[in-house]
């Protein structure tokens, strides 16, 4: 008689473990990307002057220097002047910062105080990934001197495409 007792608690009890398992258990979607930023660093763009007659490089003052966006006319802000001990062959170049996700032609025009203007040029494209939490990219290219002559910087037979050297 004991046992016939035990066994509507026995199915309950299975019942219930059952119901557990198999409803309980269920995990929550989560996003991969979530709580990641879907923003790529900025490209950088490294200019460096020279005198036109001497071929040296120029003392870069950023007093003197203006950058303006060639299409609107705002200032540009994201630069500075590189200035590092031990790595002399960039010293006094300008290193530009840019943001870009559409894609297009940019320009901006480089002021150098009295020494000129020279306007630089790249190209944005967009291309796919294969990456879910950033499904497209934004490289820059075809990084140019539209205004005058330049060359890619070199160094130990290496081009940098991203460095131009240009004669003001």
């Amino acid at each position: 008689m004991i046992k016939k007792q035990n066994l509507p608690f026995k199915r309950i009890l299975l019942t219930v473990l059952f119901l557990n398992i198999f409803t309980g258990c269920k995990k929550a979607h989560t996003d991969p990307c979530e709580g990641l930023l879907n923003e790529s660093p900025p490209a950088k763009i490294i200019v460096k002057f020279i005198d036109k007659q001497t071929r040296e490089p120029l003392i870069v003052d950023t007093a003197f220097i203006k950058i303006t966006d060639k299409r609107s006319g705002t200032a540009y802000k994201n630069w500075s002047v590189i200035n590092t001990t031990g790595f002399d062959a960039l010293n006094g170049s300008l290193t530009i910062g840019f943001f870009n996700e559409t894609p297009g032609e940019y320009q901006f025009n480089i002021q150098l105080g009295n020494k000129g203007t020279a306007v630089l040029s790249y190209q944005v494209s967009r291309k796919e990934t294969d990456n879910p939490c950033r499904p497209d990219s934004y490289p820059i290219g075809e990084i140019k001197i539209v205004n005058q002559s330049f060359e890619h910087f070199q160094y130990e037979s290496r081009a940098y495409p991203n460095i131009l050297i240009t004669a003001l």
